[in-house]
């Protein structure tokens, strides 16, 4: 009795530990900080599974105060390959409420699902291919406005790419 008791702690020690590096494997998370144009003034952070590759990055962001006293912020995303883009899905949570977000710069998209939250504070975007423009890093730029300063938490994006424009 005593010998399988040491064998079932044993096999469920050896279980939790590897679930354990299973967990760190699959739950590796970071966290970007994303600058606005002045590269001063953080304006949100993309956070980056490492276990799932989306193939698309932020290229650049903006954020300014238009003629009317509202903000602008926009985001830019793409890669550097000539390829289609195939099972995106990028989130977007505001620190407050925004009065819309548009999106565009694809040449064609499929199966395309999209939409704002009811309390205006979290955008989904999702496409099953999305075909870009020739010639053309960026594959998709999202235009938010808001009355107010915001910053954005972005997932579903594999992080920062710097390209020579």
């Amino acid at each position: 009795m005593r010998s399988f008791f040491t064998i079932m702690l044993s096999a469920f020690l050896f279980h939790a530990s590897a679930q354990n590096t299973y967990n760190n494997k699959i739950g590796e998370v970071k966290e970007l900080k994303i600058y606005g144009s002045d590269a001063k003034i953080v304006i949100g952070k993309i956070i980056v599974n490492e276990t799932l590759e989306t193939k698309l990055y932020l290229i650049n962001s903006t954020q300014l105060k238009d003629d009317s006293n509202y903000y602008v912020t926009k985001f830019n995303f793409g890669n550097n390959q000539s390829v289609a883009l195939f099972g995106a899905k990028i989130t977007m949570k505001f620190n407050k409420p925004v009065l819309f977000v548009n999106f565009g710069g694809f040449s064609t998209a499929t199966a395309m699902g999209f939409g704002i939250s009811a309390d205006k504070t979290s955008y989904v975007f999702k496409a099953q291919q999305i075909n870009r423009d020739p010639d053309n890093h960026v594959i998709i730029t999202f235009i938010i406005k808001s009355k107010e300063r915001i910053t954005t938490e972005v997932s579903g994006v594999d992080g920062i790419l710097s390209i020579a424009q």
